[in-house]
């Protein structure tokens, strides 16, 4: 009876041993260290949004980039992958969504494919400031070359302006990075 005794209190002791090496000890970060942790994470966010900048401004200067239409000024939303500009060197898809009255794509809305004349690229003045692209485009479907002009804003959003249509907002991207769908153009 002894033996069984002295057994269970030796397995009550192993056991708490075991689950006293086992548990791990819970760090307690000092106010000091948890705000050197806030600057740290907010400093590493930084450095990526200004690598992200500069990559962007690279896609820009090489005229081949995307902007996914997802609203216009106004605040009138837009499905961004039937409302896009797609630029290809000296080649440009302008894509806008119209309903049943215009519609030559068949996704409901006009695609207009066009050569771009007189780009230029205006590199941001400093890290906060905007970067600029403005082109003409010439096509088939349209009479006259159409002024486009472009501004491109830290976190890859940009404005676009076509002529007199109203002002247009979406994302800025690499076109490997698009998911737009392009229409048939109907009318060549």
């Amino acid at each position: 009876m002894i033996s069984i005794f002295r057994v269970m209190i030796t397995l009550v002791f192993t056991i708490m041993v075991l689950f006293s090496f086992g548990q791990e000890e819970s760090v307690k970060m000092t106010k000091e260290e948890k705000n050197a942790e806030k600057v740290r994470v907010k400093k590493e966010k930084e450095d990526k949004n200004d690598a992200d900048w500069l990559v962007i401004q690279e896609i820009a200067k090489s005229r081949k980039f995307v902007i996914e239409f997802d609203r216009f000024t106004s605040g009138r939303q837009l499905n961004s992958r039937l409302n896009f500009i797609a630029v290809y060197g000296k080649k440009v898809v302008l894509q806008l969504e119209t309903g049943p009255l215009a519609n030559n794509n068949g996704l409901g809305g006009l695609t207009i494919d066009g050569v771009i004349t007189d780009f230029k690229y205006t590199p941001p003045k400093n890290n906060k400031k905007p970067a600029f692209i403005s082109f003409n485009v010439t096509s088939k479907q349209t009479s006259q070359a159409s002024n486009v002009n472009i501004t491109i804003y830290k976190g890859r959003r940009a404005d676009l302006s076509l002529g007199g249509a109203p002002n247009v907002q979406g994302d800025f991207l690499a076109p490997e990075e698009s998911q737009i769908f392009i229409g048939l153009n109907m009318t060549n």
